[in-house]
C-alpha cells in the first residue's frame, strides 16, 4: 500500500510539473525567431465563423464526435460545453456522477469519443464512463496501474501513457472489457535524456486508420502504432531538431525529474483529422514573413498514410493572444485563445 501511495504521489507530481511547464511556456511567448533550414507551402483554408467568450481560461478541448465538439474544464471536472459543428449552437453540460470516487483536480480530465464520455484520473487509477445522450455515469473502473495521459479508443478500450517502474514514460492500453487488463510496451518511446521530459508528447487515436499516433514535444518526430502496441512507423516533422534540447535535474528525495531551464519546443499542439495529422509548430521556416509569423500560429499538415508533409496554414492571433489549442470536427475547426474559443470553417 505504501508503494502505491508513493507511486501515486510521484505520478501526480509529474502531471502537475508538465502542466506548469506548459502554462509557463505559453505565457512566456517564446518562439523560434531564427529561421530554420526548411520551407513551408502555405494555403488559406480557414474562414472565421463565430467568436465565443467563455469567460474563463480553464477550458480545454475534451474531444469530438461526428457532429459535435466538447470542452472540459480544469477546475470543474463535471462541467462541459458542447457545440454543434454545423449550427454552432452551444450548451452547458453538467455530468451526473453518483458516489463520486476520489479524484484529483490536478490530473482529472474529460474525454469524449463517439457517443461516450470518459472522466479519467491517472493519479487515482480511475476511469468513469457514460453516454453523451444522458451525461450520466454508467461504469467506474479502478485499474491496476497509474497513468499520466489517457486517450479513449472505444467505450471500454483505452490508450494510456504511464510512469513506468523504471520511472520513465511508457505507452500502453487498458481493456475494461477484459477485467481491466493493462498492457505496456517499453520499445515505442525512445529515451534520449531522462525518459520523462525527453519523451513527453501528445497521444491521439486515429479512427480513419484505427491506430494511434504519439507526437513528441521536444523533437521532430512522431510515431504511429497499433492497438496491440506494435510499431507501425517512426516519422519526422519539418523541423530539424532531432534531439530534445532540454536540461533536467533528478530529485533524489522523490526520485523524480524537474526542468532546470525552459525547453526548446518543437511541436506545440496537435490534433488528427481524418487521415491527417495537424501540428502547431513554433518554428519559423526560412521562407516565412516574420511579421505574419509573430501575429499568427502556423499549422503544418501531414498525411498519415504516406507520412509526408502536405502544406501549412495560419490561424491569426486573437486580442493579442496566441492559439492555445485546436481541433477539427467535420468542416469546423475550433481554436482556444485564453477565455475565447473561435469557430472556423475549414476546407481541404
Amino acid at each position: 500500500m505504501k508503494h502505491k501511495q508513493t507511486l501515486s504521489s510521484a505520478v501526480a507530481c509529474v502531471v502537475l510539473s508538465l502542466l506548469l511547464l506548459t502554462v509557463l511556456y505559453f505565457s512566456s511567448g517564446i518562439h523560434w525567431e531564427a529561421a530554420q533550414p526548411f520551407t513551408r507551402t502555405f494555403r488559406s483554408i480557414v474562414e472565421l465563423r463565430k467568436v465565443y467568450d467563455i469567460k474563463y481560461n480553464s477550458y480545454y478541448i475534451a474531444g469530438v464526435t461526428q457532429d459535435s465538439i466538447y470542452l472540459g474544464n480544469l477546475t470543474a471536472p463535471l462541467h462541459a460545453i458542447g457545440m454543434d459543428n454545423e449550427s454552432l449552437d452551444t450548451q452547458h453540460i453538467e455530468i451526473k456522477v453518483k458516489n463520486l470516487p476520489k479524484l484529483s483536480l490536478r490530473s482529472t480530465r474529460l474525454s469524449v469519443r463517439d457517443r461516450h464520455f470518459f472522466i479519467s484520473d491517472g493519479s487515482n487509477r480511475t476511469i468513469i464512463t457514460g453516454h453523451t445522450g444522458t451525461w450520466k455515469m454508467l461504469n467506474t473502473y479502478i485499474v491496476d496501474e497509474y497513468f499520466n495521459d489517457f486517450e479513449p479508443i472505444d467505450s471500454s478500450f483505452f490508450a494510456v501513457r504511464a510512469y513506468g517502474t523504471n520511472r520513465e514514460n511508457i505507452l500502453g492500453t487498458i481493456s475494461a472489457r477484459k477485467d481491466n487488463i493493462v498492457q505496456f510496451s517499453d520499445h515505442l518511446l525512445e529515451k534520449q535524456i531522462d525518459g520523462i521530459f525527453c519523451t513527453d508528447g501528445m497521444l491521439h487515436y486515429v479512427p480513419y486508420f484505427d491506430n494511434l499516433v504519439y507526437v513528441y514535444y521536444y523533437r521532430n518526430e512522431y510515431i504511429v502504432f497499433g492497438k496491440a502496441l506494435n510499431l507501425v512507423a517512426r516519422s519526422n516533422t519539418l523541423d530539424t531538431i532531432s534531439f530534445a534540447q532540454i536540461e533536467s535535474h533528478k530529485l533524489v528525495s522523490s526520485n523524480t525529474y524537474t526542468m532546470t531551464r525552459p525547453p526548446v519546443l518543437v511541436n506545440r499542439n496537435t490534433c488528427v483529422w481524418d487521415r491527417s495529422l495537424l501540428i502547431n509548430s513554433p518554428s519559423l521556416s526560412k521562407n516565412e514573413n516574420r511579421e505574419a509569423f509573430r501575429t499568427s500560429s502556423v499549422i503544418d499538415v501531414y498525411d498519415l498514410q504516406t507520412r509526408t508533409y502536405s502544406f501549412s496554414f495560419r490561424i491569426a492571433d486573437y486580442n493579442g493572444q496566441k492559439l492555445k489549442s485546436f481541433t477539427v470536427s467535420g468542416n469546423t475547426l475550433i481554436a482556444l485563445f485564453d477565455h475565447y474559443f473561435i469557430a472556423y470553417t475549414i476546407t481541404m
